[in-house]
């Protein structure tokens, strides 16, 4: 490359502050909806995160911390592995428990 060649370089669009002139209203504009959507992340995540901790602080019921382990026999557990019967079961039971819990939200849960 000889001297006189100048290497155009771009600047990520991520690193870019504001490229806006000053009478550029929809460039304006479409920074401030970017801001507007990030706040309402924000404030989701927030939510959500609070909701989680309140699941945390809930009591786990007496017979539950009591229940015993079932176990398969080894004849059905091998036959049922291949199907990872344990990681759908716990999907299942999962899936229950929201919607559970869900339905006792109001104007949600209908």
């Amino acid at each position: 490359m000889s001297g006189s060649e100048t290497q155009s370089q771009t600047v990520p669009e991520d690193e870019v502050i504001n490229n806006c002139d000053w009478y550029n209203i929809p460039c304006h504009a479409d920074w401030a909806v970017k801001e507007m959507d990030l706040a309402l992340a924000n404030l989701i995540d927030g939510v959500l995160m609070a909701f989680a901790d309140l699941i945390n602080y809930l009591p786990v019921p007496q017979f539950l911390i009591d229940a015993e382990p079932v176990y398969l026999p080894a004849a059905l557990s091998w036959a049922a592995e291949p199907f990872q019967l344990e990681y759908g079961l716990n999907i299942i039971v999962a899936a229950y428990v929201m919607r559970f819990t869900i339905k006792r939200i109001p104007f949600i849960g209908g």
